[in-house]
């Protein structure tokens, strides 16, 4: 059991992200027509407690997890390196630092000083501020420091997802679908070590999920380990109802799961706890 502490993002840090996430979404635009890649956000909405990454999408046969950070030190964002770094490693992907600065873009005539405001102890006469990425090109750098540029390592390898990724994919399975059913959803993560996997609003109280994935030819099973049960019931209210789901993956021909092949899917529902 962990206790993940929460924040709400400050709105510079949602200004950032969003900025972050559109000159990413445009460079992948641009390797899908020159290269024919494929391309997909993993997470792309605002982050959730534990997190461990601000972005993170695959291109190609890839996965880049991204973490942004201020290069003046005077915005404090969610997360860490280390949790960059664990969640790149689960995935056996790659962990990206993309640096961001706040610049002025845009000044008023002299007419407008009366309006303006201080910044960096300078008189800035009505500045329109804007984030931007220090680096050149996508932006990026590995936590070595050395740039990263997501195209060149696409290759046309086979890969096998990690538990990680197939515990993170019957995780937003179970949220979709309880998203189709009209049920709000309060947070998720994908960490397979941060129990439960999933908070959801039920009659008016919040309700846990475990989420347990596993592929063709185990069988799907029927019930959650007990021990983690046990452990994940002790550490909450008895009033917050409890559900496990399980999730079966299955590809033709093959007992193992590879990434951006095709894959059938096995969920039935919630079981209550």
């Amino acid at each position: 059991m962990h206790k993940v502490e929460s924040a709400r993002p400050s709105p510079q840090f949602l200004d950032c992200l969003a900025t972050a996430g559109v000159h990413l979404e445009r460079l992948c635009s641009k390797a899908i027509r020159e290269h024919g890649y494929f391309f997909r956000w993993l997470k792309s909405d605002v982050p959730q407690a534990p997190c461990l990454e601000h972005i993170s999408f695959f291109l190609g046969n890839q996965v880049f997890f991204v973490r942004l950070y201020d290069v003046e030190q005077r915005h404090a964002f969610p997360g860490t390196p280390a949790g960059l770094r664990r969640i790149a490693e689960g995935y056996e992907g790659h962990a990206c630092l993309m640096p961001m600065r706040r610049t002025i873009i845009e000044q008023t005539d002299g007419a407008a000083r009366v309006r303006g405001a201080r910044d960096i102890g300078m008189f800035v006469p009505d500045a329109q501020k804007q984030w931007q990425p220090v680096r050149p090109g996508w932006g990026l750098v590995g936590l070595d420091g050395e740039t990263i540029e997501p195209p060149a390592l696409v290759t046309n390898q086979r890969i096998a997802v990690t538990d990680w990724e197939l515990h993170d994919f019957a995780v937003q399975i179970v949220r979709e679908q309880l998203q189709q059913e009209g049920k709000q959803i309060l947070s998720w993560n994908s960490d397979p070590d941060v129990h439960p996997d999933l908070w959801f609003e039920e009659g008016g109280l919040r309700a846990w999920v475990m989420v347990q994935a596993n592929c063709f030819p185990e069988p799907t099973p029927e019930h959650p380990d007990p021990q983690l049960e046990q452990r994940i019931k002790a550490n909450i209210p008895a009033e917050f109802p409890g559900y496990f789901a399980a999730v079966g993956f299955a590809q033709q021909h093959t007992t193992r799961i590879f990434r951006g092949e095709g894959t059938m899917v096995n969920f039935r529902g919630l079981r209550a706890l």
